[in-house]
């Protein structure tokens, strides 16, 4: 992801994201069920904050976005994303661990998708 044509890496993980069942990810996001975070993504009254129930990304729009890739690195071509569901306030190995079950794993691939589990696509050079 990090070096040149990472977009490609990025792309996927983000595909992969998108496919994949959001109860049993945020519960890596918030295993003890006592931050506000879930209230957070399911409270409309936030204009800034993604959805619960809706997977949204985009290049450097902050509004409403699951997942952000900043301006620099899709111009670059390379880089990071920025899953924007984990609140500050929660454990960041937990909210790490649930990301890479989900990205490079699969884990929590919706059954019509688990195809997409392939670990082949990593090993590219």
């Amino acid at each position: 992801m990090r070096q040149k044509g990472g977009m490609e890496f990025i792309r996927h993980a983000i595909d992969i994201l998108s496919k994949s069942s959001e109860e049993p990810l945020l519960g890596y996001y918030d295993p003890t069920k006592e931050s506000t975070n879930s209230i957070r993504l399911q409270d409309t009254a936030f204009k800034f904050h993604p959805r619960f129930n809706e997977f949204v990304f985009d290049v450097a729009n902050k509004r409403l976005t699951s997942v952000r890739i900043p301006p620099l690195v899709h111009e670059n071509g390379y880089g990071y994303f920025e899953d924007r569901r984990p609140s500050s306030e929660l454990d960041p190995y937990s909210a790490a661990d649930g990301l890479l079950r989900a990205c490079i794993f699969g884990d929590f691939l919706k059954p019509e998708y688990q195809h997409l589990q392939d670990l082949r696509f990593w090993d590219k050079e």
